[in-house]
């Protein structure tokens, strides 16, 4: 018959101390243990190279209308002249026209030029 309690109550606690020495890293007051912060870099770049990339495809699109709209013809002075005072038009009547014509525009014979965007 095997005695459970034959261990001597110091070795129990030198064992307790030494599985608590070698256990994984655990949060503590308030800070990260290793793996966590690991993940959170990892976690924080992979969010920040999505947008990046998302960011990248909005102004190759956006490139991409230019040239189907043919606007790549004009100088770069004049369309961002252009591009200015659309984007600081108020009159409601004057936007509503700008997108009737888009939508004319995606709709016609170029709208297979633009479906890529």
């Amino acid at each position: 018959m095997v005695d459970r309690h034959s261990d001597h109550p110091f070795t129990t606690l030198k064992r307790t101390s030494e599985r608590r020495i070698n256990a994984p890293f655990r949060i503590k007051s308030g800070r990260l243990c290793d793996t966590q912060a690991t993940r959170l870099r990892f976690g924080t770049e992979a969010l920040a190279d999505k947008a990046k990339a998302l960011k990248e495809r909005r102004v190759r699109q956006l490139g991409e209308l230019v040239a189907a709209t043919g606007a790549d013809a004009l100088d770069a002075e004049l369309l961002t002249g252009a591009l200015l005072d659309a984007a600081a038009m108020k009159d409601a009547a004057t936007r509503e026209g700008w997108r009737k014509a888009a939508a004319a525009f995606f709709s016609g014979p170029d709208a297979q030029v633009c479906a890529a965007i």
